[in-house]
């Protein structure tokens, strides 16, 4: 595996799009606060480190 990235996006639907600003920031919060406690770190781009 040469990299993991969280692409965040909302799904309504039948149609997915990809978030950005705010929203986008808020959701990598989330899965930084998730993920934190297991050693993987995400950057501004979401790319995960471990």
């Amino acid at each position: 595996m040469t990299g993991l990235r969280f692409i965040p996006c909302l799904q309504s639907g039948t149609a997915v799009r990809l978030l950005e600003g705010a929203e986008k920031e808020r959701v990598l919060q989330e899965m930084r606060d998730l993920s934190g406690s297991c050693g993987v770190s995400l950057d501004e781009n979401g790319w995960a480190s471990w």
